[in-house]
């Protein structure tokens, strides 16, 4: 049997339930305060002490969406599932999650308001890196000093992995390319997980040798001129 809510969390919910269909309604700049404090029954001052600004609230908005859907979740137990189990999994349950349309909704907000809400794309970049980026960045370097995945930069595994799926969405519902939109998206989860794990997985067998990463273009220095001293003859 669940845990009972108490009163500050029902509160809370209603708040948010409130603010995620005023901020689909009338968008991120039009979402009044106090619209959101009336739908949900509560003082725009109550509503204040639970979220101190708009773009936090907002934030709470989109992070309570994805954990309905369950989809980014990272207890401390999934640092030891191996990589074949644990990322086809949440690329399944992310696909599906992007794929809902309240979530789509709440995306397409946020590419149109970005630009003139600055607060708004820090308060959202902060909770995503605390959320997504920095559990799987942690999962893949985990799964790197236990030998199941080659040595790498483990930022760049996370952008490769979530990139695969993100421009999927972007194609599908932002942009709505017809093409993308007839593809089946388990299968599409399926074969970008596939890939990725075909090039970080070890060989049966052998240990993952580090990976030498290219010297950055500016610190590189021209090769040394070794000047010849002609033999006597």
């Amino acid at each position: 049997m669940g845990r009972r809510q108490g009163p500050s969390e029902e509160r809370r919910a209603a708040i948010l339930a409130a603010a995620e269909a005023v901020f689909t309604d009338e968008g991120y700049t039009g979402a009044s305060i106090r619209e959101i404090a009336r739908r949900a029954g509560v003082s725009s001052a109550l509503l204040y002490w639970f979220f101190p600004n708009k773009a936090q609230l907002f934030a709470a908005v989109l992070l309570a969406r994805i954990d309905t859907q369950e989809a980014l979740e990272f207890p401390p137990a999934v640092l030891d599932i191996p990589p074949e189990v644990f990322l086809p999994r949440l690329a399944l349950g992310f696909t599906s999650m992007i794929n809902q349309g309240t979530q789509v909704r709440l995306m397409r907000l946020i590419l149109r308001e970005s630009d003139r809400e600055p607060e708004l794309t820090s308060i959202l970049s902060q909770a995503v890196t605390g959320r997504v980026l920095g559990p799987l960045r942690t999962y893949f370097a985990h799964q790197m000093d236990l030998g199941r995945v080659r040595r790498a930069n483990p930022d760049y595994l996370t952008q490769i992995f979530l990139g695969a799926l993100v421009v999927l969405m972007m194609r599908r519902e932002i942009i709505q390319e017809p093409e993308s939109r007839t593809w089946d998206v388990g299968d599409y989860a399926a074969t970008a997980v596939q890939l990725l794990l075909q090039g970080i997985l070890p060989e049966p067998g052998t240990a993952p040798a580090p990976v030498e990463l290219p010297e950055p273009v500016a610190a590189r220095r021209p090769p040394r001129q070794v000047q010849r001293i002609p033999l006597e003859e």
